[in-house]
């Protein structure tokens, strides 16, 4: 019997240098700077080689904003119980946080909200937001790199285009898949939130 776990397993409690490497998208000696300056916690085996716990791992990933390997989705799962989580990108920030407010008004929720793309990367990945809502006019270059990042996720979140009326952009976009839904940003606050809300999980 081998000590490789069988697919769809929960992750492994230790991981070598080599490993972490690989889930991280660095190179080993890269990891292995990381320990010897201390950014990245191991300890030794009896034979003099390098483990890092998932724990740690987690813990770098957190503290220094890097996206969370999907290897190890699982125990960021097990580890985010609670609110339903949404993640808001959008150029109007001022607007970002009144709909935010508003879902926040009868239901307990963790909202992160940002205008930079890239950003909205990084927390997809640290935060796993149930919902996503994206302003399209941004352009649908954002939108689609969020749902390239968001495939990766399991369960996949729910990204949800904004718009200021309903448009071309984000109907292509709702037929191929890239988005599960549209809003306009003209309807009421109200209404709009309550449509959101509707595709959260259920308390």
């Amino acid at each position: 019997m081998t000590g490789r776990r069988a697919v769809g397993s929960a992750p492994a409690a230790f991981y070598s240098t080599h490993q972490v490497a690989g889930m991280l998208g660095v190179s080993l000696a890269t990891v292995v700077n990381w320990t010897r300056l201390g950014r990245l916690h191991a300890h030794r085996t009896p034979g003099g080689h390098r483990r890092i716990s998932r724990d740690e791992v987690l813990r770098f990933c957190q503290e220094h904003r890097y996206p969370v390997p999907t290897e190890l989705a699982g125990a960021v799962r097990a580890t985010r119980r609670g609110p339903p989580r949404v993640l808001i990108l959008h150029r109007d920030l001022a607007w970002a946080e009144l709909v935010s407010d508003y879902l926040r008004f009868d239901r307990e929720l963790e909202i992160t909200v940002t205008d930079r793309p890239l950003e909205a990367g990084f927390r997809l990945a640290q935060v796993r937001p149930h919902l996503v809502l994206l302003d399209l006019e941004l352009g649908d270059v954002p939108a689609r790199a969020l749902a390239r990042l968001a495939d990766e996720l399991d369960p996949r979140p729910l990204l949800v285009g904004s718009q200021p009326v309903r448009g071309a952009d984000g109907e292509a976009l709702l037929a191929e898949g890239t988005l599960a839904g549209v809003v306009v940003r003209s309807t009421a606050i109200a209404d709009l939130c309550r449509r959101l809300l509707d595709l959260l999980p259920a308390e």
